[in-house]
């Protein structure tokens, strides 16, 4: 799990730099950019809005799945019975 989370970070943070840096370089440069380029900095500096927006809710959703399909034990009686897994849909999440 700790991997994933990682993974996601690190993916995120490439994506805000990318932000960042696009965003900075289009506060820096406005003033002398045509009105069209303007707009279109604007419109791919809200495209990376979207992106990482979109990003969070889905590694979110992701990281969620994957903690409620582990296996969580808490019956060792389960295990004796058969059921080594734990049975679905009980409070034991396989």
């Amino acid at each position: 799990m700790a991997d994933l989370n990682e993974k996601y970070r690190v993916e995120l943070k490439q994506m805000q730099d990318e932000y960042q840096k696009k965003y900075s370089d289009f506060v820096a440069q406005q003033d002398s950019l045509t009105e069209n380029i303007k707009l279109r900095r604007m419109q791919e500096i809200q495209d990376i809005q979207e992106r990482m927006d979109n990003f969070v809710q889905v590694a979110q959703q992701d990281v969620q799945k994957k903690k409620t399909t582990r296996i969580i034990a808490t019956d060792p009686t389960e295990v004796a019975r058969g059921y080594p897994e734990g049975r679905r849909g009980e409070g034991i999440y396989v």
